[in-house]
């Protein structure tokens, strides 16, 4: 399914891009590729210049042989004359052709993540952050998931109401992790990208609230929609949204629930809570909608991104509540996901996340939110053993962390496909690799 990219182009015709500082490379035994050490000595970044040279093209180039974001600079007559050899697909661009607008890309601050960085010495957690969020150094990210309490990527499981039948949620708090992970990363994060966009989602209810009063497995909420279950569960999410614009944070968006199908699974090993797509709709328009807009988180505030979970059943889900007149419109939007165990050094996933944001962008997708901003050598901590992969992999043992291949080449779509971005319709002459055309204005 995926076409081998021995490199990865993206050419503009506009300013230049120099890499100011080349790897530091790291290469890990049986990898086919390497990573990008980072430590307090030394860090490659990314930095803009003009380019002062007319008719000329800036090319920048990541390969799993040897280059992250290598920058030359071509002729458009040199272009022309051995444009055979440059480039193995041909591509015609019908530039009165408008799609999306791309509103952009970025990563999430979990508890894992925050944990994995707060390791680092203080100089290397401003790197890295910069490295992230920066539009001139690093990324340039403008959006962050913040999970609403406990992920699976947290050290132990807990919610903000372990106070059990507190329907008024009087007992509501934010836990430890929130004061000293979460909360001083989005800030820092902040003072970086002005313009940051956050996202939030719960992995579970109170376990009080649910069938089966635990946080793992089948259960959904108590009773019916519009009952006080249901309507204790939004207002839950209402207290969060609230208390974080007490710390100076506000919310883009919310999602009302993280992978809302794997609560309908008996075995589900991680914190969950089961919704169908009719109990999804019912809960929007009678408790979820109505308790956003009476707080002042209306979708003039706050979009409301609806699945939040994995491609497969994703239109059967969302048609019932885009059907539905009252329902829908409390919606802005749909999100979606995948995963991977952790590789370091690994090209092949790095390939991977280019075309699989190429594939959503050319299916109407108008952003891409990577999952943990850094986690451990492990993939981890995650309080049920879920490890995966990160862009970013903090060394236990040593104050420096790995920039991997997926870093880099998530960058040739962040760093140049920035907010309102277009999206150009475009016709295939020769196809021998992953394609996609933008307008970068």
């Amino acid at each position: 399914m995926f076409t081998r990219l021995v490199s990865l182009l993206v050419v503009y015709i506009i300013s230049t891009r120099d890499l100011s500082h080349c790897c530091q490379v790291k290469q890990f035994a049986g990898k086919d590729s390497f990573v990008c050490v980072c430590n307090e000595a030394y860090c490659d970044s990314i930095v803009t210049e003009p380019n002062s040279l007319p008719d000329h093209l800036t090319i920048f180039q990541s390969d799993a042989a040897s280059h992250r974001f290598s920058k030359s600079i071509i002729s458009f007559n040199e272009l022309l004359l051995d444009s055979d050899a440059l480039v193995d697909v041909h591509i015609k661009v019908n530039g009165t052709d408008r799609k999306q607008q791309i509103f952009g890309f970025g990563g999430s601050f979990t508890d894992s993540a925050g944990i994995n960085i707060k390791k680092l010495p203080a100089k290397l957690v401003d790197q890295l952050i910069e490295n992230y969020f920066s539009e001139t150094k690093g990324l340039g990210y403008t959006y962050g998931r913040v999970p609403i309490a406990a992920s699976d990527f947290s050290q132990r499981y807990y919610t903000y109401a372990e106070v059990a039948d507190d329907f008024e949620l009087k007992h509501f708090k934010l836990a430890h992790e929130d004061t000293l992970y979460k909360i001083p990363l989005i800030k820092k994060a902040l003072s970086v990208s002005k313009d940051l966009r956050l996202i939030s989602a719960p992995w579970a209810p109170p376990s009080w609230l649910k069938t089966s009063h635990r946080p793992k497995g089948l259960g959904i909420l108590q009773d019916d929609p519009g009952s006080k279950y249901w309507k204790t569960y939004a207002n839950y999410i209402v207290k969060f949204l609230e208390t974080y614009v007490q710390h100076g944070i506000h919310f883009w968006g919310v999602s009302p629930q993280n992978e809302p199908s794997t609560g309908l699974m008996p075995n589900w090993p991680l914190n969950t809570c089961g919704f169908s797509g009719h109990m999804m709709r019912d809960y929007i328009k009678k408790d979820l909608g109505p308790a956003l807009k009476k707080a002042g988180f209306g979708k003039d505030k706050v979009k409301l991104m609806i699945w939040d979970d994995q491609l497969l059943d994703i239109m059967p889900f969302i048609r019932v509540i885009l059907e539905d007149k009252e329902a829908a419109e409390y919606v802005s939007g749909v999100a979606y996901h995948w995963y991977s165990r952790l590789s370091l050094g690994n090209w092949t996933r790095a390939e991977r996340y280019a075309t699989d944001i190429i594939e959503g962008l050319n299916h109407w997708s108008t952003g891409w939110v990577d999952w943990n901003l850094a986690l451990d050598e492990s993939g981890g901590p995650n309080w049920v053993n879920n490890f995966i992969d990160s862009m970013v992999i903090v060394n236990n043992t040593s104050p420096e962390y790995y920039k991997q291949p997926m870093y880099y080449v998530f960058g040739h779509f962040s760093r140049f496909l920035r907010p309102g971005s277009t999206r150009l319709g475009h016709s295939i002459i020769k196809n021998n690799a992953e394609n996609e055309v933008k307008l970068t204005v």
